[in-house]
């Protein structure tokens, strides 16, 4: 007979359970301590720097969450009024607004797309890739639609975004190719790949 640790240690189900609900998401603000190491405290802001030294990419994930999820709140309380009052969800009035910005995909704009990307095609017959080529362009066109009635909710709502991308220090050496002066206002850099 199998046996779980709730059988023999009698109640630590409910114990456990009870501590994952009342578990919250830690604190995260760059001045918030996330440990103390000999009486010293170490910040999120000190453990944001170390780990962005090895893992950009978890910034940059962590961005686009953040901001998928701040548009969604935006989209919700936004459309939540005009929802109510025609007697529809949310979900639903997005849909419809997205369903209003989009265009049929026609047989003419398949074709152009499979002639424009017959390379990637592998030989297959345009009647072969025609269904994956609608549902591409139409998952496409939903895309633009959602980002259009975004777009608009931003124009039409007050919204002030503070949030910005991450972004790495960047360390010019005194070697590096430049043109101007060394006290401009403004620097760019380019990045270019010498193969």
């Amino acid at each position: 007979m199998f046996r779980t640790g709730f059988d023999i240690i009698p109640g630590l189900g409910m114990a456990l359970l009870a501590c994952a609900t009342a578990w919250s998401a830690p604190p995260t603000g760059q001045n918030d301590i996330a440990a103390h190491i000999n009486g010293k405290p170490v910040t999120y802001g000190e453990l944001d720097a170390e780990v962005l030294k090895t893992d950009r990419a978890f910034f940059q994930k962590l961005y686009d969450a953040r901001r998928a999820a701040l548009d969604g709140i935006l989209v919700e309380q936004a459309l939540a009024p005009e929802a109510a009052k025609s007697g529809t969800t949310v979900d639903a009035l997005l849909a419809t607004k997205i369903a209003a910005q989009m265009t049929a995909v026609t047989d003419e704009d398949i074709q152009s797309f499979y002639d424009q990307n017959k390379a990637q095609m592998r030989n297959k017959p345009l009647a072969q890739m025609s269904k994956q080529i609608r549902d591409h362009l139409t998952r496409q066109g939903e895309a633009a639609g959602k980002a259009s009635v975004l777009a608009e909710i931003k124009r039409t709502a007050d919204v002030k975004i503070a949030m910005g991308p991450p972004r790495s220090p960047m360390v010019i050496a005194d070697n590096d190719p430049m043109q101007g002066p060394a006290t401009a206002a403004v620097t760019i850099l380019e990045f270019s790949d010498f193969q």
